[in-house]
Order: structure tokens, then C-alpha cells, then sequence
């Protein structure tokens, strides 16, 4: 799935960012040709995953071809492989020159520290400045996308690789500029931020990398091979409109399942645009021109140009944030673990968007009322019918019709589903019951409506009022046009669906329920779990008809997820993924106050005690703290 963001990892892997849904269409597509097993997927700009850091190729790249074919899974796998390899390799190389950086700049603050005689900043200058400068080089040449995605994200797309790109470039200059004067800055007390820009990057690195392998982990789930389920928005007004009438809301946005083999679009919504990708952008460009502001009047109050590059690289380095892609990448990383479990893929960031505007989900009567929640609570023949004959006929035509009722009747039968008849011609009135043949006797199971509808004599309201206290429902048996027996069934609530349902609510989620049971209604539903009649409606037969279309099988269908088909499947993913976009939002604000705090005391320190000399020590103090801050708080979430 998702997770740093995707206009970052956009920049290191070549692939294109996805626009939000804005509709799907529900017509099968034809096969289309696709990338052969060689290919790389790549943009016309980007590279992706080279087998060397430290290369650029300057072969023409190939368009961006997504997953749309069963067939291209062992070549996009490879892809992804050889992109998590190029990453973990880049952070392995970027976490060592940031921790040998981050060490040598401290022993400039803090002499006492151990430290070789020939890197000494005081006595040995030149050295220590082109040890500095020479890593910092490299560290900058291992994350040349990064500079290039943060550079070019003034203009282009939000990418939160602004604030670390800058804060890699102005680390270098002052390391450039200082080796202009080595004995000067050996002699002043100047400090270096090469290793806090370092450790920036590494941790940009380190919210790219786990994106990888959570694509990568998403990817050999979505093309294992076995029929899925796409769970998508329905966009067109008009069924929504005519489905929705009834329900409390006025913006519908309705997501329902359909069975298929492929779900389109997997890589192009999994680094697709994260929701705090802009925020990064105009924060980023903040702490630029903050730490710009600071420079100039640093030059203009010392006339001192060490200070001043000092300044600009002290701010934008105290600006930047380390938790750049982890404020993505964990919320994602996180959601993908709780879907996983459940059976369920959200692909991206543009998927957890398009679930987070979900406000109508459709269920079946099956979900609401599962295996042990419907009982049968007692038998009436008419007429004096046999009550074996009774129960033999209405099992025969609900076992084979009906999903709630279908265990309760079976365990009449003790399960020998061999005593029941052949039943020829079935049909379901929806919201009525069933009318089939057996024997060449016309049989029907229904509730009040359907035995009117077929003139079949039933007692009056009064009698029938005297069997079904306690919430008991009826259901009349009617054979050759006589009515031969009723029987008396009870719904339950299950306690999970009703922490579910519970949930749903909170979140303010809507029910659609479809259903074959003719007992189950709207004031059923919201009886047994306390849920508000203008949150739920059980769909009639027109409205089914209408939506049947759009939950038919495609061997490719689009869709924000990818999932078993079961109900929980279905409601744990969407559930993950509302987890996962409060976790991120939340974690974006909580960054978005450290940089506008961190800009709020370059200002300060710049006009009082002098940015350019404040301690490494409290730079990486002021950024952990926030980091551990900005992270804790999607570790924290309940998914």
C-alpha cells in the first residue's frame, strides 16, 4: 500500500502520480499490451531503482505502464524488487555517512569529544572541511532525486522533499564556503549542520524505503492469482440518487464490491499524492524563506559572510523536518498490516482519499445477521396439516434461496439436505418471499405481502399478533393456493457486527443492506442495533435491479480496494484506512507546528544569540524530540 509519500517516492522511482477518483466506469476492459518482462517502469523523466547509486542512465526512459494484466505480475514484481533493493541500498549508504557526519560536526562543538588527530577542526581545518565537504557530496549525489524532486516541487507537484533537498544543498554550500578559509573558520566558532542535513535525508530515505516494501508486499497480494473483490465508488448520479432515497444524507458517496481478478490502477494509486504532500510543499517553502530572511540580516548586521551562510544552513536545517515520508509512511505501513489481517489492500494514498469521502456502505442481510443470530422459535400448521410436510416444503425453498434462513431451516433437518425436495422455477420477490414448484404443488414462503399478492387466505392482524410477541417475525407457508403453515423466527444482534455498526456510525457511515430474507426491514435492522432509521435501508427489487449492474463481475474492474469478498474483509479495510487518514492528518499538523516553532526560533535566535553558532547538540535535540512526537502518534491509533 501507500505510504511516504507519493510525490517523494514519485521522484526516486519513476512513477506517476494518480489523480483523485472521479469515477469509474462498470464496463469489462479488453486486454492491453503491456510492458514485456524486461521492462522498467519509469517516467520520462525519472529513473527508477538503477543498480547503482552513484549512475545516472541516459537511455530514453519508457512511459509509466501500470498493472493491467495478470500476465505483467512477474515483471512490476521485479520492478518493485529492484526498487526496494535501490532504496535500502541509498539509506544504508546515506545512514552511515549521517551518523559519521553527526559525530565529527559534534566534535567541532564539543572538543573534548575523542576524535582523530587529523580531523582535528582546529588544528588540521583543510582536512576536517574536505572530509566534510566530500561526504556531504556524496550524501547529496545518493539522493540526487531528492534534490531534484524538491527542487522542482516549487513549481510542479507537492512533495515534502523541499525542506530536506534544501537542507542538503545549503549544508554543502557551508561546507564549500568555509574551505574558501579554513584557519578563519578553524578559529571561530562556527557551527557545521552537514550531519543534521545528512540525518534529513536518511530519514526522507527511510519513509521512501518502507513505502517500497509495503507496495511491494501489497503488490504479491493483489496479483497472487485468486479471484478478489474491488471495492469502488458509484459515480453515477442518477442510480446514486435513486439508491441512497431514504437515507440522512445529502452528498452521498456510496462504495460497494464487485468480484474480479484485477483491480486497475495498483501503482498508480500506490505512490499516488499523500493529503500532507501539500502541506509539506508550502511548510518547506516557509522554512526557505524564513531561513533566506535570517541569512540576509545576518549579512547585513555582521557584514560576516561565514555567519551568514552559517545562519541560512542553521534555519533550514532547524526547519526541516526528519519525519518528511514517515508521517506517510507509517500510517500506511500501519493500515496495510490491520487490512492484511482482514484480507483487504488499500493501493495507495489517492484509495484512502477516495474511502475517507465513503458515507453509504452496502451490506447483505447475511453480514447483519450471521450463522446463530436467526432462531426459529416455533411452528403452526393450518388446516391440520402434517407439520414434517410443513417444514420439509419451506426448507426445501429457503435452503436453496434464502442466506439468513437458510442454517436455521437446515438444522431442522439435522443438515440432510438429501430430505428435501427438488424445488423447480425459483423465484424471489425481494421484500416479500419466495414462490417456486415442488411436485408439481406451487410453493410459497413469504411474509404478508406475498401471500396477498397471490390471493392466498391468511389470518387476520389480531390472530397473527398473538404468536409473534417478543420480536418474533412470521413466515406463511402457502401450497397449491391454501395456506398450510406459519412459522415464528427471531432475529439476534452478534455482538461484533454490532461493535461494527457502532463504529460506522461514529465515523458517519450510512447502511445499504440487500438481502433475499423477506423479514429483514429497515425498522428490523435498526431495532436490533440501535441504529437510527435514517442511517440504514434495505433495498427494494427495483433498486437492486437498478444496482445489479454495477456489482456484476469484471475480469478487471477499478477500485480503492482490493479484498476477499467477505464482510469483513470489506468493512475491516475500509476501517483501516479511516484509521490511517486521521493518523496521518493529525501527524501532518503535529509537523507542520515543528517547522512553523523552528521557524519561529530561527527568527529569534537570529536577532538575539546568533543562529550560526548554535549547537548541533540542540538542533538534534529540537528535531528527535519532534520526530519521536510526529511518529508516536500514529504508532498510537487503534487500526
Amino acid at each position: 500500500m501507500a505510504a511516504s509519500s507519493g510525490a517523494s517516492i514519485f521522484t526516486d522511482t519513476g512513477f506517476a502520480r494518480a489523480a483523485q477518483p472521479t469515477g469509474f466506469v462498470d464496463e469489462p476492459v479488453q486486454p492491453i499490451k503491456t510492458a514485456t518482462p524486461q521492462a522498467d517502469i519509469r517516467s520520462p523523466e525519472q529513473e527508477i531503482a538503477e543498480p547503482s547509486v552513484f549512475e545516472d542512465d541516459e537511455d530514453e526512459e519508457e512511459p509509466l505502464k501500470d498493472y493491467e494484466n495478470p500476465a505483467d505480475a512477474e515483471a512490476v514484481s521485479a520492478d518493485l524488487r529492484s526498487l526496494k533493493a535501490s532504496l535500502s541500498l541509498r539509506f544504508t549508504v546515506t545512514g552511515l555517512i549521517t551518523v559519521f557526519l553527526t559525530y565529527i560536526t559534534l566534535v567541532k562543538s564539543y572538543p573534548s569529544l575523542p576524535n582523530l588527530p587529523l580531523l582535528s577542526p582546529t588544528t588540521q581545518p583543510l582536512m576536517y572541511l574536505l572530509v566534510c565537504t566530500a561526504l556531504t557530496g556524496i550524501c547529496l549525489a545518493v539522493n540526487w532525486q531528492t534534490l531534484t524532486g524538491g527542487i522542482l516541487s516549487i513549481v510542479r507537484e507537492p512533495n515534502p522533499d523541499i525542506a530536506p533537498a534544501f537542507a542538503g544543498i545549503f549544508a554543502a554550500v557551508q561546507c564549500l564556503v568555509f574551505l574558501t578559509d579554513p584557519k578563519r573558520f578553524a578559529a571561530g566558532n562556527y557551527t557545521m549542520f552537514c550531519g543534521v542535513a545528512a540525518l534529513t535525508l536518511a530519514l526522507n530515505l527511510l519513509g521512501k524505503k518502507l513505502t517500497a516494501r509495503i507496495v511491494l508486499d501489497n503488490f504479491e497480494m493483489a496479483s497472487s492469482g485468486f479471484e478478489h473483490s474491488a471495492a469502488y465508488s458509484i459515480e453515477n448520479e442518477e442510480l446514486l440518487k435513486k439508491v441512497t432515497n431514504g437515507l440522512g444524507e445529502t452528498e452521498p458517496h456510496l462504495l460497494v464490491t464487485r468480484p474480479t481478478a484485477l483491480v486497475k490502477g495498483f501503482l498508480r494509486q500506490s505512490f499516488s499524492e499523500h493529503l500532507s504532500d501539500k502541506l509539506a510543499k508550502w511548510l518547506g517553502v516557509a522554512a526557505i524563506a524564513a531561513s533566506a530572511v535570517c541569512g540576509i540580516a545576518v549579512l547585513v548586521m555582521t557584514k560576516d559572510g561565514f555567519s551568514a551562510v552559517s545562519c541560512f544552513a542553521g534555519a533550514i536545517c532547524l526547519g526541516a523536518p526528519l519525519a518528511s515520508t514517515l508521517v506517510g509512511a507509517i500510517p500506511a505501513g500501519l493500515m496495510q498490516s490491520s487490512a492484511a489481517r482482514v484480507g483487504a489492500i488499500i493501493p495507495g494514498p489517492s484509495a484512502v482519499e477516495a474511502l475517507k469521502r465513503t458515507n453509504v456502505v452496502m451490506m447483505n442481510g447475511k453480514d447483519l445477521f450471521p450463522t446463530g443470530h436467526v432462531a426459529l422459535r416455533g411452528i403452526k400448521t393450518f388446516e391440520k396439516e402434517r407439520i414434517d410436510l410443513a417444514i420439509l416444503y419451506a426448507a426445501s425453498i429457503l435452503v436453496e434461496g434464502c442466506e439468513t434462513l437458510r442454517d436455521v431451516f437446515l438444522e431442522v433437518v439435522a443438515g440432510k439436505r438429501e430430505m428435501l425436495y427438488q424445488v423447480e422455477n425459483l423465484t424471489c420477490e425481494t421484500g416479500r418471499g419466495f414462490v417456486g414448484w415442488i411436485e408439481g404443488n406451487r410453493v410459497i414462503v413469504g411474509n404478508r405481502e406475498i401471500m396477498k399478492q397471490h390471493d392466498i387466505e391468511i389470518p387476520s392482524m389480531d390472530y397473527e399478533r398473538k404468536y409473534t410477541k417478543d420480536d418474533r417475525m412470521p413466515i406463511y407457508l402457502a401450497v397449491s393456493g391454501k395456506l398450510f403453515g406459519m412459522f415464528l423466527v427471531s432475529y439476534l444482534p452478534a455482538e461484533e457486527v454490532q461493535d461494527t455498526l457502532d463504529e460506522l456510525r461514529h465515523s458517519g457511515i450510512s447502511l445499504l443492506v440487500r438481502s433475499t430474507d423477506f423479514s429483514i426491514s429497515n425498522e428490523l435492522i435498526a431495532r436490533c442495533y440501535n441504529v437510527p432509521l435514517s442511517d440504514v435501508k434495505v433495498l427494494t427489487e427495483s433498486e437492486l435491479n437498478a444496482l445489479s449492474p454495477s456489482l456484476a463481475y469484471l475480469p478487471a474492474s477499478e477500485g480503492v480496494m482490493t479484498h476477499i469478498g467477505t464482510f469483513a474483509s470489506f468493512i475491516g479495510g475500509l476501517q483501516a484506512a479511516l484509521a490511517a487518514f486521521t493518523a496521518e492528518r493529525t501527524a501532518a499538523i503535529v509537523e507542520a507546528a515543528s517547522v512553523i516553532l523552528g521557524i519561529v526560533l530561527t527568527l529569534l535566535l537570529t536577532f538575539t544569540a546568533g543562529l550560526g553558532r548554535l549547537s548541533v547538540f540542540a538542533v538534534l535535540l529540537y528535531q528527535l524530540a519532534w520526530l519521536i512526537l510526529t511518529v508516536a502518534i500514529p504508532l498510537l491509533k487503534k487500526y
